[in-house]
């Protein structure tokens, strides 16, 4: 059901963007477009609620701006670690890597940054429920005892970093993330077919649930797969997959300081070749 409003979205932005290519109108940012489209929902949405706005709504009548779409205002999805800094020159930033089970660093960091009380408590109620993928001793770890990027002042635990202005952090915070140390048996154990003899989520709605499947190329290998413009294809064709060697290379040149291989650079493990089979 979310797909077919993501769908709408992306449709609404590619008319968007064509208008104003059409017109020679420098378009500078897709994330500028999202957000255009997210301002148009909110007055569409106060047109329908009220039959009146204060802008003109010759763009809106006759569609649909409804694209279920909201904002993430405790970044508990995704944090941009840009304008974080408190002390840059000692490597203060409003969040850092730490256990949660460890609350001795917590209050420090929580101290350093002049928070008190200490805002983090536990693990997010989001990540409770949630399995690691992690295994030692036959055991699975708990997310406490993970390094997880958090928030010292919000207290939340995002999904996902975006380094959108310290781009060096891709390579020199590489390895701070849980996964890092197993990235290898993880990647390895990924790429597996996948029955889909379960749902990947299941989302429960009033008087009724949505549940979400995998694709079914998946139950033959989970590899990437090289989409091509203007294919010719049925919903039964696939695109040819990737293997690692293919989507994890340098380009022309390799960067300076950059590592003989992608598995140096990537697994960081001295584990030699990548063998997906």
């Amino acid at each position: 059901m979310y797909t077919f409003y993501m769908r709408r979205m992306f449709r609404r932005a590619k008319q968007k963007i064509e208008a104003m290519v059409g017109e020679a109108f420098p378009v500078r940012s897709e994330q500028g477009m999202i957000g255009d489209l997210i301002g148009a929902q909110e007055i569409w949405r106060e047109l329908q609620r009220n039959n009146h706005v204060s802008v003109d709504v010759k763009d809106f009548v006759g569609k649909n701006y409804e694209f279920h779409a909201g904002l993430d205002y405790a970044q508990e999805i995704s944090v941009q670690t840009f304008a974080t800094e408190i002390s840059p020159e000692n490597n203060i930033f409003d969040g850092d890597f730490v256990m949660l089970s460890d609350r001795e660093p917590i209050k420090m960091n929580s101290e350093i940054r002049g928070i008190s009380p200490v805002r983090v408590k536990d693990v997010p109620d989001d990540l409770k429920p949630v399995s690691s993928p992690l295994v030692e001793h036959g055991k699975t770890v708990d997310w406490s005892d993970m390094p997880l990027y958090t928030d010292f002042f919000l207290s939340t635990v995002p999904a996902m970093l975006h380094h959108n202005e310290y781009k060096e952090r891709r390579a020199t915070w590489w390895d701070r993330p849980w996964y890092h140390q197993k990235l290898r048996g993880l990647v390895k154990y990924d790429l597996l077919p996948r029955g889909a003899d379960e749902p990947l989520a299941t989302v429960q709605l009033e008087g009724s649930r949505v549940r979400y499947w995998a694709a079914s190329a998946e139950e033959m290998d989970r590899y990437p797969r090289m989409g091509k413009l203007n294919a010719n294809l049925t919903a039964y064709d696939r695109f040819p997959k990737m293997e690692p060697n293919e989507t994890c290379r340098y380009g022309s040149r390799k960067p300076r300081e950059s590592k003989a291989t992608w598995e140096e650079e990537v697994f960081r493990d001295g584990g030699g070749e990548f063998n997906g089979s």
